[in-house]
């Protein structure tokens, strides 16, 4: 029992934490949009149990739905940066690498930014994270890091009819009042 009771509380205690896995998702999670119109999500790392030296990662999504305008890293990557490859026709960003000197703090941080343009065609899409193993995986003090990813979500839906005509009528009564 008392054998049973110390190993218990060793692994409660003495579990180093680098053996837990980190988090690289999208925020926000779920996005709605009109067509046509521009939106952007952050590459976030979460629960990371030490400082991070960088990574690498993909980006995948439908293109037929929303396309990649941009993807811009956050300043705290300053030694090494590179956005990747962007490939509007076949839904992906590859191999964007990151990397710090500074080292980012155990906590929550964020990677970039990605900004996006929602497409004509209507519809879901997730927007999800791989790593990239040609950049290489995420390290710390360059020891590879366990990390899972979280994908995020987009609907492209177009404003309601009966929202159009909510705002015209509005109009019009704004119009006829200010004439009077």
């Amino acid at each position: 029992m008392k054998k049973t009771l110390f190993f218990i509380l060793s692994l409660i205690f003495i579990y180093p934490q680098s053996m837990l896995a980190s988090i690289i998702s999208v925020t926000p999670e779920n996005s709605v949009v009109q067509p046509g119109e521009l939106f952007s999500v952050d590459i976030i790392g979460q629960e990371f149990s030490d400082s991070t030296d960088g990574g690498g990662i993909n980006v995948q999504y439908d293109s037929n739905i929303i396309q990649v305008e941009s993807f811009s890293f956050d300043p705290l990557w300053e030694f090494f940066s590179d956005a990747g490859t962007i490939d509007n026709i076949g839904g992906a960003i590859l191999n964007i690498g990151f990397a710090t000197f500074i080292n980012t703090p155990p906590e929550d941080f964020v990677i970039g930014t990605l900004l996006f343009r929602a497409g004509e065609t209507l519809g879901d899409t997730s927007i999800s994270l791989t790593e990239s193993l040609a950049v290489g995986g995420f390290s710390v003090g360059g020891v590879k890091q366990t990390v899972d990813f979280s994908a995020g979500q987009v609907a492209v839906i177009p404003l309601p009819a009966s929202a159009m005509l909510l705002l015209s009528g509005l109009s019009f009564f704004g119009l006829s009042f200010r004439r009077n």
